[in-house]
């Protein structure tokens, strides 16, 4: 578990390939964010919140930024040990609950490795799990924090939502970008159902006057988010 900015630590696995965030805050207690690939991430979440002296029973809420496996595995583990309101977007909760597989880009839309790959992939199943809350743009989530926000982050997910905290400026963002040993880039396009809408989301990052990102993938920015994402948006054009 790493302290990342007053409120927000991170849950960071080896060279931060998965993670999972927690907002901590007094009067609201424990908000999870997101709940890694399988059932086992439950107990990398157990020991990284012993860490600071909780544990699962004390997560009220958990916010969901899309509906992949790598970001939705733990959840029916961790609900099965704690009474948390579990909060997602419309579009995705269908698929949370397990009733249709994530959504991909059309066969004809990809060229390349994404072709290759679209060909190929099986959906990797995840336990069924509930959405208690559907949650859309720009709704305060005052039990989660008093300047908690849901921001749309659609395209790499039908539904993608970051968890946006005004008064310290930061973007619980899931994969709206990845940050890799180069740098920011966009999600991985073969599961990315709506590249337009992906790319809008990346700029509106941008727009934030962002201080810290954290990412679904790869080492969080604190401090100087905001100076990668538009260089980062630059490139993109």
């Amino acid at each position: 578990m790493k302290r990342l900015t007053e409120r927000v630590y991170g849950i960071l696995t080896a060279a931060s390939f998965i993670n999972a965030y927690v907002v901590l805050q007094a009067d609201a207690g424990i908000t999870l964010v997101d709940t890694g690939m399988n059932a086992a991430f439950a107990q990398t979440i157990t020991h990284s919140l012993a860490q600071i002296g909780k544990t699962l029973a004390d997560v009220r809420h958990i916010f969901i930024t899309h509906c992949h496996y790598d970001h939705i595995g733990g959840l029916a583990a961790v609900q099965a040990q704690t009474n948390a309101v579990t909060y997602a977007h419309a579009a995705d909760a269908p698929v949370i609950r397990g009733e249709m597989p994530a959504p991909m880009p059309p066969l004809e839309s990809l060229t390349g490795i994404n072709r290759f790959i679209r060909t190929r992939y099986q959906p990797v199943k995840t336990a069924p799990a509930r959405v208690d809350v559907l949650v859309e743009d720009g709704q305060a989530l005052p039990e989660i924090a008093a300047d908690a926000r849901v921001m749309f982050l659609g395209g790499h997910s039908l539904g993608q939502c970051g968890l946006w905290l005004a008064d310290e400026q930061t973007l619980i963002g899931g994969d709206v970008l990845i940050n890799t040993p180069f740098g920011l880039r966009m999600p991985i396009r073969v599961f990315s159902p709506d590249w337009q809408m992906a790319q809008a989301s990346a700029r509106r990052v941008n727009e934030l006057g962002i201080k810290t990102l954290c990412l679904g993938h790869g080492a969080p920015l604190v401090g100087n988010a905001g100076e990668a994402v538009a260089r980062f948006i630059r490139r993109l054009g």
